[in-house]
């Protein structure tokens, strides 16, 4: 009898410390593994939360960005991220300013000139490259983001746009 409970308690002891070991290294593994998924984690956070936290491109929306350093202008019912483009345009930042945050339609349209001089369609092709999306409709933060850091990147690539529409400018002079 005393032999079968030494046994007994050496198996017990043993499947003890089995268990407790097997707990603690599958508790640092676990641990180890959300580590290295914390920056992807974070990630995925961020995109179930900007299903939550859409953006609804309103009028409203549209003239909280109304600064030189935040201008959202709207052209025919389209939204579009133009402060990293203002001090590029040929017709200096001065002459969309005054759009920020508003519908900037007619002004495109006329070169926010009486006579109505159009734009030429390298301004419209660049114009395209800061676009967010339609009046009302409605974008995920990420989206949003994804689009401004877009157009900041084409924006800095554009400098031959302006050249070009410098030509196109003298032309209709």
């Amino acid at each position: 009898m005393r032999f079968n409970t030494k046994i007994i308690v050496g198996i017990s002891l043993f499947l003890s410390w089995f268990i407790i070991g097997s707990i603690l290294v599958s508790g640092f593994l676990l641990n180890k593994e959300n580590t290295n998924l914390e920056p992807g984690s974070n990630n995925l956070k961020n995109l179930g939360n900007s299903s939550i936290s859409n953006i609804k491109l309103t009028i409203a929306e549209l003239s909280t960005h109304n600064t030189n350093t935040n201008c959202w202008i709207m052209i025919r019912n389209k939204l579009y991220d133009v402060t990293n483009f203002l001090n590029k345009h040929p017709g200096e930042a001065k002459a969309i300013i005054p759009y920020c945050g508003k519908d900037a339609t007619q002004a495109f349209q006329t070169k926010g000139s009486p006579s109505g001089k159009i734009h030429s369609n390298n301004a419209e092709s660049l114009l395209l490259s800061f676009y967010i999306g339609d009046l009302n409709q409605e974008i995920s933060e990420q989206t949003l983001q994804e689009k401004l850091n877009s157009s900041k990147s084409i924006n800095n690539a554009s400098g031959d746009d302006e050249e070009d529409e410098e030509d196109d400018d003298e032309e209709d002079d």
